[in-house]
């Protein structure tokens, strides 16, 4: 797997009925919900963390010799996290200006 499609599986661009954009009501055209659409970014980011911790047991007990595709699924691991901690970050931004406005 190389890294644009490892980023584009974990941001949920792509999928199997075909890309998702969000319209202007937060929706995505599958109807998903922003909170589901970001948890389901933080499932992802789990599941790339739980596969970078396997191969690194895997390389330490022998079981995997190829060092490339351990370095691989710890820079998913890390990218994954990366895009949920900004996420996040723009998600508390954005409250924080709401929070902000005077009514």
């Amino acid at each position: 797997m190389n890294s644009i499609t490892a980023i584009n599986a974990i941001s949920g661009i792509n999928n199997a009925a075909g890309a998702q954009t969000l319209d202007t009501v937060g929706q995505t055209d599958a109807g998903a919900s922003f909170k589901e659409v970001f948890e389901s970014l933080i499932d992802k980011a789990n599941e790339t963390d739980a596969v970078d911790q396997q191969a690194n047991l895997n390389l330490m007990t022998g079981d995997m010799n190829n060092l490339h595709d351990v370095i691989i699924s710890g820079e998913e691991a890390d990218l994954a996290l990366r895009l949920a901690v900004q996420v996040r970050n723009k998600v508390v931004d954005a409250y924080s200006e709401i929070m902000r406005m005077q009514i």
